[in-house]
């Protein structure tokens, strides 16, 4: 006695079984045979089974994708709550360097500075804008250019540069 073990076949070879018992049931004028006939049932089962398998695959990727949502939301609101906390202790330090009149502190591990950059303000709509200073699309504001041309010495109306203070820790 011969053991056989069947392998599985791929769903690609159950689709293939299928069409060549069907090309032969056409070429036979729709007759089918007794041997086809048991052929088309295990093409069944086999087609159903790997269906079932199919189907558990799906559930354990679709289970694994939630899981991953849930965990990318969970480690969000935890980054979200870290940057809270980020901002509100650098605010804190920067507060008191203000009240203290501090541009910068020297620590023995770190050294915390002020690093000052320029930016436009503009306190007019865009639309009010000399046409100089717009671009095609009023969205869009060149604000470094603009910073360029004041800086040159042009005056416009509603448009002023601000010194900001970025609180730096090294």
């Amino acid at each position: 006695m011969k053991n056989e073990i069947q392998k599985a076949k791929s769903l690609y070879g159950i689709n293939e079984d299928y069409l060549v018992l069907m090309n032969e049931i056409q070429d036979a004028d729709g007759e089918i045979t007794e041997e086809q006939e048991i052929a088309l049932a295990i093409n069944r089962d086999e087609l159903e089974k790997k269906a079932i398998g199919y189907i558990a695959i799906l559930k354990y990727k679709g289970s694994q994708r939630s899981f991953i949502s849930e965990e990318i939301k969970r480690l969000q609101e935890i980054d979200k709550q870290l940057k809270n906390v980020e901002t509100r202790l650098q605010g804190a330090i920067s507060s008191a360097m203000n009240i203290y009149e501090l541009d910068e502190i020297q620590l023995p591990l770190h050294k915390l500075s002020f690093r000052k950059s320029k930016s436009v303000e503009i306190d007019i709509p865009a639309e009010e804008l000399p046409d100089q200073l717009k671009l095609i699309k009023t969205t869009h504001i060149p604000k470094m250019e603009i910073r360029k041309l004041i800086e040159a010495g042009q005056d416009f109306k509603g448009v002023r540069i601000v010194e900001n203070k970025s609180l730096q820790i090294k």
